[in-house]
């Protein structure tokens, strides 16, 4: 998945522990996500991860742990649940990182991650906050009124909060408001150098047949004359945090494209469902009722991608509610 370090439990940890100390050390605090077993993207908020004691322990928690001993602020908990329980509000997972691992910071939920009748259950869970917003912890003060929820679990939680904010100095010194601008470019040509190189050499093949003899990768060009190639190049990007802004893109069939053929310009091909909505950079939310109009829409631009967060949009039917002017496809 876009959004996450890998598989491999003993990898991940030592990759997210070096970024969390880089961040960190910058009194900016990390969050780490999204705990737990959010393996898949397509219905993740209808999945349940039903995972034996003896996997979690080998396979889930450990780079999670490393996050810990590495002194991360908090946790976004997923969407999914675990073993029939709400992340949010899994006893289970979420005292494994409070109570084994010792996590002294606090826990957010992914977006609109707590669903009735848990809202309470997550609270007594240790989940502190609700993102983007409370759509369900706005009723915490009935729980509290009614004494569901006592006044010692809230402090619990606004306690961790505090942790993490002090763990960066935010307490001592508060920060200062400043103007930003999100849509500043940051990176430089030596970031743009080492991203294509970390990408490169991060490729991994899985399969070399032998045809007729020989090997088919590396191809040659000289003998070759077609390769087909299957699949959505459309999306290069993932939604959320999984969405950077590219320097540039080659995507698998432009890069085949010039392989065999130099630079010579093409058309780059637009594969949309039905009634997708869809932006290209520096345009409006466009919806398109077949796949010829998406294409005509989308030729001869990099930047047609069917998830991703448009700015001053204005998309019906998001399957939550979002912020003025801004729309999830």
């Amino acid at each position: 998945l876009y959004e996450y370090l890998g598989e491999d439990p003993v990898l991940a940890g030592v990759l997210v522990a070096a970024i969390i100390r880089g961040v960190q050390s910058n009194n900016v605090s990390a969050c780490v996500k999204h705990y737990l077993a959010n393996s898949q993207e397509f219905s993740r908020n209808n999945m349940d991860a039903l995972i034996s004691d003896r996997a979690l322990h080998e396979l889930y928690y450990p780079a999670y742990e490393s996050a810990i001993d590495a002194g991360v602020g908090s946790f976004m908990v997923a969407v999914n649940a675990i073993n029939h329980e709400e992340n949010s509000a899994s006893t289970a997972t979420l005292s494994h990182i409070f109570d084994t691992a010792g996590f002294q910071g606090f826990c957010m939920t992914d977006w609109a991650g707590i669903n009735l009748p848990n809202a309470s259950a997550a609270a007594w869970a240790g989940t502190s906050v609700e993102m983007p917003r409370g759509y369900q912890y706005q009723y915490l003060p009935q729980f509290i009124a009614n004494g569901s929820v006592p006044m010692s679990v809230i402090d619990t939680l606004v306690t961790r909060v505090l942790t993490a904010a002090a763990g960066v100095g935010l307490l001592d010194t508060p920060a200062q408001p400043v103007q930003r601008n999100i849509y500043s470019v940051v990176s430089s040509d030596a970031h743009t150098r080492l991203a294509r190189r970390v990408a490169e050499e991060s490729a991994v093949l899985l399969k070399n047949d032998v045809i007729g003899g020989t090997l088919v990768l590396p191809v040659d060009p000289h003998t070759v004359k077609s390769i087909l190639v299957l699949g959505d190049e459309t999306t290069v990007v993932g939604c959320g945090s999984g969405q950077v802004q590219l320097p540039y893109v080659v995507t698998p069939q432009e890069g085949i494209y010039r392989f065999f053929n130099g630079n010579a310009s093409r058309p780059v091909n637009c594969t949309l469902f039905p009634d997708v909505d869809f932006f290209q950079d520096g345009a409006r939310c466009v919806t398109v009722t077949d796949i010829a109009a998406g294409c005509e829409l989308c030729t001869h631009t990099d930047g047609c991608n069917a998830w991703t967060l448009v700015p001053n949009a204005n998309c019906p039917g998001q399957p939550m509610p979002q912020p003025s002017g801004q729309c999830f496809l």
